[in-house]
């Protein structure tokens, strides 16, 4: 059983790798380049602060994925403590991955309000968008680090012994076993996560 985790885990680490560098690269041009188009034009719109935050959560993103999939990246950072760094960066993971898809269903729906025509009810929307962008971002923050902090208490570095009950996660951590209240709300607040935002950006989408 192990050895086919392990396998499996070879196999995914070499087809990932060129994935997250196309990935990385493709981000950091993005990033970059809206940062030279500001500097060029010196005028910040509502929609610029969400364009440049979600590259730098995909960034981060594939960074902390390719940790998770990497002995050499995973012993390279300067923690001692293993318990703790498995924590950092599978968590870190977990909200990048709930920031990014709150950050696109913003970037959805502010490109819906503002190609949205004078007559649309969300004509009303185009000025009050603009002073709660930072806020909406913040609120994602917040609302992911509150849904995956439960990890911090179950995620630990691999054990001498490997206990069939725990869960695979990577090559030096595992995820110790759920009481069913615990694994039962950490997946609805997920659930209900990914429906409200995914359901949102497919509804400014069709907007759109």
């Amino acid at each position: 059983m192990e050895m086919t985790k392990l396998f499996s885990y070879i196999v995914i680490k070499n087809v990932y790798y060129p994935q997250v560098s196309f990935g990385i690269s493709a981000n950091t041009f993005l990033l970059l380049f809206h940062i030279f188009t500001f500097a060029y034009t010196h005028r910040l719109k509502p929609i610029d602060m969400t364009i440049s935050h979600l590259p730098r959560i995909h960034i981060l993103l594939l960074f902390t994925q390719a940790i998770l999939v990497s002995s050499d990246l995973f012993e390279s950072w300067n923690i001692q403590n293993n318990d703790l760094k498995c924590k950092i960066i599978t968590v870190l993971n977990r909200v990048m991955r709930g920031v990014s898809i709150c950050t696109t269903c913003l970037l959805s729906v502010l490109q819906a309000i503002t190609i949205s025509p004078s007559t649309s009810f969300l004509e009303k929307f185009k000025h009050i968008s603009a002073n709660h962008t930072l806020g909406f971002i913040l609120f994602s923050w917040v609302l992911n680090m509150f849904i995956t902090n439960n990890l911090l208490l179950f995620i630990v570095p691999t054990p001498n012994r490997i206990g069939a009950s725990l869960l695979f996660v990577i090559e030096h951590c595992y995820v110790l076993p759920m009481s069913y209240t615990h694994r039962s709300l950490f997946f609805i607040l997920m659930v209900l996560r990914d429906v409200i935002f995914i359901g949102l950006m497919v509804l400014s989408s069709g907007y759109g």
